[in-house]
């Protein structure tokens, strides 16, 4: 007689409310490991990479310095991610999203396509390094507080740097010196 036969008629013998009990936690697992396979794979609950780039223009080309100097990185860098929002897009066209353009960029270089990813708050992001352009992608991605990793920052005029005004004073403060945050 083979393993599972014996079981079953061990499973057979038992009485009615240990054997709902058990069902109950046979289909409670069963449920749990279906929907957690799901959510892994459509929702990551973390990405991780030795460099992280957080962006809110690339792709678009507008912005070539940006665009060039990022597919650079992607092609020299082989554990990079650029995680993109968008959220400036907005200021050259309200049609064109950034799937769009994400899909227009990954016609030109399909090899980056596990290189890229759309910014979700509700994962967890872990690099060993991270580099921001302009300090209003700090502000817009909150990377100083949520990420608790070190970061590197181009600070430059424009991206919502200023200079002698109290609140981007403040962001300064709040985002660069934090004592161990990091």
């Amino acid at each position: 007689m083979n393993t599972r036969k014996i079981c079953q008629s061990l499973y057979h013998k038992m009485p009615l409310r240990v054997r709902t009990i058990i069902n109950y936690f046979r289909f409670k697992f069963r449920i749990r490991t279906i929907l957690g396979k799901l959510f892994s794979t459509i929702w990551p609950k973390e990405v991780k990479s030795d460099l992280m780039i957080f962006d809110d223009f690339f792709p678009q080309p507008m912005s070539s310095f940006r665009y060039t100097e990022y597919t650079e990185y992607l092609k020299h860098f082989e554990k990079i991610k650029i995680i993109l929002n968008g959220l400036s897009l907005g200021c050259i066209d309200k049609n064109y999203s950034l799937s769009t353009i994400i899909d227009e960029y990954l016609d030109k270089f399909p090899l980056f396509k596990s290189k890229l990813a759309v910014y979700n708050p509700n994962i967890r992001y872990k690099a060993k390094l991270v580099y921001v352009n302009f300090l209003g992608n700090v502000v817009h991605f909150d990377l100083g507080h949520s990420l608790k990793i070190p970061f590197v920052v181009n600070l430059y005029p424009g991206g919502m740097l200023q200079t002698n005004d109290k609140v981007i004073d403040a962001r300064l403060r709040k985002y660069l010196f934090s004592p161990g945050e990091f």
